[in-house]
């Protein structure tokens, strides 16, 4: 669609076009709120001198001056008004065949540059704005171009059959022929679709100012409160004795502008319980929490008198079933209270009770012998009382879907999960609420950076709750530092801070760390080269955002004999990549071999007792899993960690989801290891068989091919020879010299001690630990010797030398 197509649509806009050519809007309301003030003023003055005549002397002699000026001023209000009401005729046109804003930008954009209206204009302006551009960039930018598109070149690049021209359309097409302003945008990390996300947001929010002042809409004149509606209806004690009106909720009163994105649910839920007969709901969702948002937000349109008609003035108790159980315990009592909630319930007339958490409040009344199911199925057959049922979708199976008869009386809602498309709408509905308080602007960068991130590192609860709680928490940091722009840095570096892992750009030091990681590993593991080679490729994928965000950040199956460096270079890992070795969550696999090994880690159905894993995942959810000696494990227990490998989460014993996506997995294992030991001693190169000692361990039925496929990497420690272990002395030499600093106190590394303990603590089966042990009997030995006899003393350097098989101090 060519500009001049684009200019004869717009043409549909023409009075609107041209009356905010010479009268803009903000002009308008200008003098909207100057002609009121005269008019009051004029106003008062002819009232006070009907009153008080001639007692204001020669001021009375301008009464009908003022009588003048007030009409004038109210003739000019009306002529505005007048103005207004076309202008937002044209504004919010049924069938129009583009956006109003867009005819706004066709209008004012001159022929030979057509990038430079739309930079100009305050739209395009604040559409900068929000991707962190301000405007002596962008004049800088249109000052220093070498060309510019005209609108004869310039074309709508059309993208569905639809003839509406939108916003987004507009901008994506002007990126598409003007190159030097999309090299601009990418210079600063911007794509396309960043641009196109900024310039709806921005629109979005100018069309909602103008929909706020459209007083005349169904939805404003709504929310204007009815004069003793409420007055008709019943008493409710009992309902506040064992439950509490909606509003008193967080979620209600958290609500603000999120409540746009429960819109469709609202819809469903109030054509439900608008109903004559049946009007109940099941509202399910993966978490319960999620469902009593939707609850809030149908609260909230009532309150707001944006609902049917027949919701009108309704009133949202939230009956905790389980307090009222646990209060009254005896069976006849629980059954009489509820009786006499559904009765005042019904006769209170605008009553709709909330019973969260469902399926629990059935299984705790069965504890104690109350049929719940039919006092529910009986109370429900009155078309008097209507009731909203939340329960998350593992409670539904297990407990109220068997429940035939009382499901009758239900209608079932499910409720979608929340994915980052809504939560990128929520949080942008939230900006404009925290920035109408907060000294702060926050770029479209920076909601993209919050939504991905609340997705990826925060696994509990809804992305969209995350999101929004994340935006809190780097609003409130930016503004404590005195305020300012809102950039996707900030937000890496509140979740930095939370998680330990190191988000956004890299410093020169981060970039100089990741390039030489392989030294940083070897200062701690000796050998294994295509180990620490594998290991730090996987570092740096993470580092760099490459990583699947629904699986685990790095797995790897270490496979070697006893003491060749599998734990050190798990410890070393966590140490470059987390900042701290202790950040590894081990398990002896080996412990959960019996037929319970299973419910020992992830939990058992129907106990209270948690899973090991599970409860370890929750309370860190971010470092090195490290799975010692896997196959020892039951075959069970490596069916859960194909989900784990594979999705990044698993469900524990009580039904829900625990995540394992912030960690790098580690398993470890000595299977193949008398093929490595063979394959050492020929001198062969055990990394270049890595394929078929894996497929002799299988062979073997160590492990099915399906799990060890589901590992990023198989990497094969090859057994220690003489040079290495003369390496591995060396480093505990260190270990053992910084031990030792405490007394002042140094150990010389001499090569003739170096020898004699290759010499003591070779052992093929145990590797380096033989090494260590050699050490402590050899060396720790003597010089604690020494120290409690007093021969060695504070800055002394000791040198020892092996004498008939033993060492001894020189």
């Amino acid at each position: 669609m060519t500009f001049q197509e684009l200019q004869h649509k717009a043409d549909t806009f023409y009075p609107a076009l041209l009356l905010e050519h010479y009268l803009p809007q903000s002009r308008r309301k200008l003098l909207l709120y100057l002609c009121a003030g005269l008019a009051a003023l004029a106003l008062l003055f002819v009232v006070l001198t009907s009153f008080m005549g001639t007692s204001l002397g020669v001021l009375a002699l301008y009464t009908y001056k003022a009588r003048g000026v007030l009409l004038l001023a109210l003739a000019a209000l009306v002529l505005l008004a007048m103005l207004d009401a076309m202008y937002y005729s044209y504004y919010f046109m049924n069938g129009a065949p583009m956006d109003f804003m867009v005819a706004q930008l066709i209008a004012k954009t001159s022929p030979d540059d057509v990038t430079k209206g739309f930079l100009t204009s305050p739209l395009g302006a604040h559409t900068m704005l929000r991707l962190g551009i301000g405007t002596k960039d962008v004049a800088h930018f249109l000052a220093h171009r070498t060309n510019r598109v005209t609108t004869r070149e310039y074309q709508l690049v059309v993208q569905d059959a639809d003839p509406y021209v939108t916003l987004a359309e507009y901008g994506r097409s002007l990126i598409h022929f003007d190159d030097e302003l999309a090299r601009f945008l990418k210079g600063r990390a911007i794509d396309a679709e960043t641009f196109r996300a900024s310039l709806t947001w921005v629109a979005q929010a100018a069309r909602e100012v103008r929909v706020r002042e459209a007083w005349w809409s169904r939805d404003a004149l709504g929310r204007v409160p009815s004069i003793g509606r409420a007055w008709a209806y019943g008493q409710t004690y009992y309902l506040e004795q064992y439950g509490h009106r909606i509003t008193e909720d967080q979620a209600y009163q958290h609500m603000s502008e999120r409540r746009r994105m429960y819109e469709q649910d609202v819809a469903m839920v109030a054509r439900i319980l608008a109903k004559q007969h049946g009007a109940n709901v099941m509202l399910l969702a993966e978490q319960s929490l999620a469902a009593m948002q939707v609850v809030a937000a149908l609260a909230k349109d009532i309150a707001d008198g944006v609902v049917r008609h027949e919701l009108e003035g309704k009133q949202l108790f939230v009956i905790n079933g389980t307090q009222l159980i646990d209060a009254l315990k005896e069976k006849t009592d629980i059954e009489a209270k509820l009786r006499q909630l559904f009765a005042q319930a019904a006769q209170a007339g605008n009553v709709l009770l909330v019973i969260p958490e469902f399926a629990s409040l059935i299984e705790n009344a069965s504890a104690v012998a109350v049929d719940i199911v039919s006092l529910f199925t009986e109370a429900l057959s009155s078309d008097r009382i209507s009731v909203i049922a939340v329960t998350n979708t593992r409670g539904f199976h297990e407990s109220v879907e068997t429940q035939h008869d009382l499901m009758r009386s239900f209608e079932k809602v499910v409720l979608p999960e929340r994915d980052a498309s809504a939560a990128l709408s929520l949080v942008q509905a939230e900006t404009h609420v925290l920035e109408a308080t907060r000294r702060v602007l926050v770029t479209m960068q920076a909601l993209q950076a919050v939504v991905v991130s609340a997705d990826r590192y925060f696994a509990d609860g809804a992305v969209t709750d995350k999101a929004v709680d994340l935006l809190h928490e780097v609003v409130a940091a930016v503004a404590g530092r005195g305020g300012g722009m809102v950039t996707a840095q900030d937000v890496y570096d509140i979740v930095a801070s939370r998680t330990g892992i190191a988000q956004g750009d890299l410093s020169a030091a981060e970039q100089e760390k990741l390039a030489s990681l392989e030294q940083l590993l070897h200062a701690r593991i000796v050998g294994q080269d295509a180990a620490v080679s594998a290991v730090a490729s996987a570092l740096r994928r993470a580092r760099a955002g490459l990583t699947n965000p629904k699986r685990p950040m790095g797995s790897f199956l270490f496979l070697g004999p006893t003491g060749v460096g599998k734990t050190e270079t798990t410890k070393a890992l966590a140490e470059v990549f987390f900042g701290d070795e202790d950040r590894i969550m081990r398990f002896d696999m080996s412990e959960f071999g019996g037929a319970d090994g299973l419910a020992k880690l992830i939990g058992e159905a129907g106990h209270a007792a948690v899973g090991v894993l599970a409860a370890k995942l929750r309370e860190q959810q971010y470092g090195v899993l490290l799975l010692d000696e896997i196959e020892k494990a039951s075959r069970e227990v490596h069916d859960i960690f194909l989900q784990v490998l594979d999705e990044g989460f698993f469900t524990d014993g009580r039904g829900e989801r625990v995540h394992a996506r912030n960690t790098i997995i580690i398993a470890t294992s000595n299977a193949g290891s008398d093929m490595i030991y063979e394959a050492t001693k020929q001198g062969a190169d055990v990394v270049g068989q890595t394929d078929a000692i894996v497929a002799e361990i299988i062979k073997r039925g160590t492990f099915r091919p399906e799990f060890i496929n589901r590992f990023d990497g198989v990497i094969v420690f090859h057994a220690l020879d003489a040079q290495a272990l003369a390496q591995v002395a060396k480093l505990l030499l260190v270990d053992l010299n910084e031990r030792l600093a405490l007394k002042q106190v140094t150990v010389r590394p001499t090569d003739a001690l170096i020898a004699h303990l290759v010499a003591v603590g070779n052992n093929p089966t145990f590797g380096a630990r033989a090494m260590r042990r050699a050490l402590q009997d050899e060396v720790e030995r003597v010089v604690a010797d020494a120290l409690i006899a007093g021969t060695i003393r504070a800055g002394d350097t000791v040198s020892l030398l092996p004498q008939d098989g033993k060492l001894r101090i020189v």
